[in-house]
Order: C-alpha cells, then structure tokens, then sequence
C-alpha cells in the first residue's frame, strides 16, 4: 500500500506535515498551503526485502560514476529507495561538486554500487541529471540564504 506525505522545509527545517491515503488528498492538502512537496512510500516495504537478505546501502557517485561513499544504513534509518542530486559537503563546506546520494535496498556493497550506477545512466540520458543539477544548486541558494538571515537575527 502506498502513503502519500506531504512535506516542507528542507534540511534542518524539513518536516512530514500530513499523511493521506490517496495523492488527490494529498496535493489538495498542498493547494490549501499544507505543504510544498508529496513523498509517496510504500508501508511495510522491508518484510519482503529484508526476508530476501536485501539491506539499505547508502551510496555517493558523481557524474563520471565515481563512488566516495557506499555503506549499509541501519534499518530504521531509511528503506525506502532515495535518488537525489545535492552539493558534496566536506568540512563543513560545500566542495561545488554535485554528486548523486542514493539509498537503494540491495544484497551487498557491488549491488548497490551497480543499481545508482544504472539510476546514474538513467539521469543523464533522460536529461534529468542537468535538471536536478540545477535543483541542487537552487537548494544550496536557499539554504545559504536562510542560514545568512539566521546569522543575521542572531547578530552574528
């Protein structure tokens, strides 16, 4: 069964503000200033998975299919299946670099690695890699932005 939430912010100010069972209710929920984005989950999606020997691997790839990060997230951390384009941070800092953060339910380290690299393929070659890109970069805006107005009220 899927669930649709509805959610808002991002980063340290993003948060699940509704659940529905259908996404009509969810977007209208939206419409009515709910919300800004709808997430859609599938309920009990690891019983299956993890009865197959299947664990969440977190993986970071850039666009040359490069991995700097690939491993197994704790169960309660995240089963659902994440493909996100952000700014690698190192040190606090953003580095400029964009990579791919994925988190895929498979059986071992090469598996995962070798399902973001498909998804990789599948962004660039739809287009969507560039799209996302430019997602990610008005993502780091905004959240420079917010943490300037923040250092601003804090008299900083």
């Amino acid at each position: 069964m899927i669930i649709y939430a509805v959610s808002r912010g991002q980063y340290s100010d993003y948060g699940i503000v509704g659940l529905f069972s259908n996404k009509e209710l969810a977007k209208e929920f939206i419409k009515l200033g709910g919300g800004d984005d709808i997430e859609e989950y599938e309920l009990d999606q690891f019983k299956s998975h993890v009865r197959k020997g299947f664990s969440s691997f977190h993986v970071q790839m850039d666009k040359e299919g490069n991995t700097s990060n690939v491993h197994i997230n704790n169960l309660e951390y995240n089963l659902e299946d994440r493909i996100d384009l952000q700014f690698e941070w190192k040190n606090y800092a953003y580095t400029g670099k964009v990579l791919l953060y994925t988190n895929v339910l498979a059986s071992n380290k090469e598996h995962a690695v070798k399902i973001t690299n498909e998804k990789r393929a599948q962004l660039i070659a739809s287009g969507e890699w560039e799209e996302k890109e430019k997602e990610a970069i008005l993502r780091k805006k905004q959240s420079e932005e917010t943490e300037s107005k923040r250092r601003i009220r804090r008299g900083y």
